[in-house]
């Protein structure tokens, strides 16, 4: 997966080094709305600069970059660099991320007074086709570079996809409604129609000022679904159906995602 070169950039800095009063979390999974929503918030200039700092692609090179070897010393040096002159720190993170870190419970201690966003898509079947096209073609975000490679439909690709985010909004739905932390939801449709409203909501939600001219008025990224998206949505519902509701060599929608992906390894 190609990192997404423009977060390393000094531009993201803060002018001066701060330390972090709250932290926000974008709780998130792939091609969920999540890179559209953080960089209308960094626009804003009042909530740091959330990206996947521990994304292991990521991490690497910001330990590299900062010239630091552990998980902890890159966020205590990234919180220093990219907490905005109001104390705010952010951060983007998928489930799987939190391996990086020793888990959902770890982040939470190692973060200052954290609040999270959790972000989802409506139609998850969507978001898969998504995510596959993305791992395909290596263009996660609006303007990367493409590998060249044109995207073809993949029933068992797709349905793998599905199954994990449809497990890991699950995990990071019972994680925040379990743990007794500060958490709201915002939706991708919420982000693509009124951008906004939604980041309002995330300021009143955590009792973050901002200024009439800080609010953003569009989005600074753009969706990228189109009608690819749309027809392989219905030929993967008109396989799933003509299969009798199995996904991958009779592996039922019932059964676990281990078991998917052990199918997905033996038809390979």
């Amino acid at each position: 997966m190609a990192l997404y070169e423009s977060q390393f950039e000094t531009k993201f800095d803060s002018p001066v080094a701060a330390v972090p009063a709250k932290t926000l979390v974008i709780a998130s999974t792939p091609r969920s709305g999540s890179h559209m929503l953080g960089h209308s918030l960094i626009e804003t200039g009042c909530f740091g600069a959330p990206f996947e700092y521990l994304n292991p692609g990521n991490l690497a090179r910001w330990r590299e970059q900062l010239g630091v070897v552990g998980t902890d010393d890159v966020l205590s040096e990234l919180m220093r660099r990219r907490t905005t002159p109001n104390g705010v720190f952010s951060i983007k993170c998928h489930w799987s991320h939190l391996d990086a870190v020793g888990g959902f419970d770890r982040l939470r201690e190692r973060l200052p007074d954290p609040f999270f966003v959790a972000i989802r898509r409506s139609d998850v079947l969507k978001q898969a086709i998504s995510y596959a096209i993305a791992q395909q073609t290596g263009v996660w975000i609006d303007g990367q570079p493409s590998k060249g490679i044109e995207p073809t439909y993949n029933f068992a690709q797709i349905y793998a996809c599905l199954r994990e985010l449809i497990d890991h909004n699950a995990r990071w739905q019972f994680a925040l409604a379990t743990s007794g932390c500060r958490w709201m939801e915002v939706t991708f449709e919420d982000i693509h129609e009124n951008i906004a409203g939604a980041v309002a909501r995330i300021a009143a939600f955590m009792d973050v000022t901002l200024s009439e001219r800080a609010e953003p008025a569009k989005l600074v990224t753009h969706k990228q679904s189109n009608v690819v998206n749309r027809m392989w949505a219905r030929r993967f519902i008109e396989d799933l159906h003509a299969s009798g509701g199995k996904g991958v060599r009779g592996i039922d929608l019932r059964h676990g995602l281990r078991k998917v992906r052990e199918a997905l390894v033996r038809a390979a």
